[in-house]
């Protein structure tokens, strides 16, 4: 993955964490909703986690980033 996906990646995680976390705090929520929002920002969290970026540089040595 390059660096600019990467960074978009995490955005758009980042802008659905957001969402979901703005429709928990509705008070007229159904537990269901409740729910499915909580796995939703669980699953965000794992990917934005997760995520590997790989940066090439020089002679092709190779760097991680987590």
């Amino acid at each position: 993955m390059e660096e600019n996906d990467y960074i978009e990646l995490q955005n758009l995680l980042v802008k659905l964490r957001i969402a979901a976390l703005k429709e928990i705090s509705n008070p007229n929520l159904t537990p269901q909703c409740r729910d499915k929002d909580m796995k939703i920002i669980r699953y965000v969290d794992w990917l934005r986690n997760n995520t590997i970026l790989t940066i090439y540089g020089g002679d092709d040595n190779e760097q991680k980033m987590y």
